[in-house]
C-alpha cells in the first residue's frame, strides 16, 4: 500500500501531499518502493526517474536524503542514472545540488554514459555550471566558479545549441545580464569589445542579436565600442530590431557626437589660449630683448 500512494504522489508531482504523507509515514523514506522486481530504489531514485525537480529538492534539502546513494540491485544505480534516461529537469536539479556526475555503478557506468539524448549530454559538459550561472543571472555561483578556476573567464563556450561561441561577457550580454556584466569588466578587468574567434562578434553584438536592452546599455555605459564591425562587415547597431534597442544606440551616439564636439570646442579653446599667451608674452619683453630674440 505504502509503495503504491508514494509513487502515486510523486507520478502526480504532488509536493504537498508528500509533505503530509511524510508526517504521518516518515518510513517511507526508507521504503523500497520498487516494483515486483525490486531493485531497491527509495523516493528519490523514483522522483528523479519520474522528473520531478521540486521533489527532489525537498528529498534532498528537507529530508535529508543522500543524493548519490545507490539502490540496492547489483548495479548499485544513483539517482542520477535513474534521471538521465529521459528526466532532463531532474538531472539539471540533481546535478545543482551535488549529485557526483562521475560516480560510477558496479558495471563502470557514469550517469552520463546511459545517456541518450543530446540535450541530457549536455548537462554533464565541464562548462554546462558557468553557463547556467550565467544564463541565469546567478553572480553568487559565477563568483565562486572564478574563485576555484581564475581561467574560467579566458575559456572558450558554445551555447544556445553550439549556435553561438565566445568567452564568458559574450555569454553575459547574449542573455542580458547587466550586473554580470559588470563584474566581469569593472572586478575581472575582462575587455568590453573583444571579438570572438569565428564570427568576430563584440559582446555588444549579441547584445543586440538577442535584443538585450539593459546588457547593450551596461556595455556602452563600460566602454563598448559601436563601431567595431564583425567577420561580415555588420555592426552591433545592424543585428538589433528591437526599437528601444535601437534607440539605446542612437542615444549613445548622439552622446559620443556630443563629447567629440566638446572636446573639439575645448581643444580649439587651448589653442587660443596658447597663442594669446605666447602672444602677450612678446608684447611684454622690451624691444633689445625683442631684437636680440631676431
Amino acid at each position: 500500500m505504502a509503495k503504491r500512494a508514494s509513487k502515486k504522489i510523486i507520478r502526480a508531482g504532488d509536493l504537498p501531499a508528500l509533505e503530509r504523507a511524510l508526517e504521518e509515514h516518515p518510513d517511507w523514506l526508507d521504503k523500497d518502493v520498487s516494483g515486483f522486481d525490486s531493485h531497491g530504489t527509495n523516493l528519490l531514485h523514483f522522483a528523479s526517474e519520474c522528473n520531478q525537480p521540486d521533489i527532489i529538492t525537498f528529498l534532498v534539502k528537507e529530508r535529508g536524503m543522500d543524493i548519490n546513494q545507490g539502490d540496492l540491485s547489483r548495479g548499485k544505480f544513483t539517482p542520477l542514472h535513474y534521471a538521465v534516461s529521459n528526466a532532463k529537469e531532474a538531472v539539471e536539479r540533481l546535478l545543482e545540488l551535488g549529485a557526483d556526475a562521475d560516480r560510477r555503478s558496479v558495471f563502470g557506468h557514469k550517469p552520463v554514459d546511459d545517456a541518450k539524448k543530446p540535450e541530457i549530454k549536455t548537462l554533464f559538459r565541464p562548462d554546462y555550471r558557468t553557463i547556467n550561472a550565467v544564463k541565469s543571472g546567478d553572480l553568487q555561483t559565477l563568483k565562486a566558479i572564478i574563485a576555484k578556476d581564475p581561467d574560467t573567464i579566458y575559456k572558450p563556450l558554445k551555447w544556445d545549441g553550439d549556435e553561438y561561441s565566445g568567452n564568458v561577457l559574450h555569454l553575459a550580454a547574449f542573455y542580458d545580464q547587466p550586473e554580470v556584466i559588470e563584474y566581469l569588466v569593472k572586478e575581472k578587468g575582462m575587455d568590453v569589445n573583444n571579438q570572438n574567434s569565428r564570427q568576430r562578434n563584440t559582446p555588444l553584438h549579441y547584445a543586440a542579436l538577442n535584443d538585450g536592452e539593459k546588457s547593450a546599455a551596461k556595455l556602452l555605459k563600460c566602454g563598448a565600442k559601436p563601431a567595431l564591425r564583425n567577420k561580415e562587415g555588420m555592426l552591433a547597431t545592424d543585428l538589433g530590431k528591437n526599437i528601444r534597442l535601437k534607440k539605446i544606440f542612437e542615444k549613445s551616439s548622439e552622446k559620443k557626437s556630443a563629447a567629440t564636439r566638446r572636446n573639439a570646442a575645448h581643444q580649439k579653446l587651448r589653442s587660443l589660449e596658447k597663442f594669446f599667451a605666447v602672444a602677450r608674452r612678446r608684447v611684454r619683453q622690451p624691444a633689445f630683448a625683442r631684437l636680440s630674440a631676431r
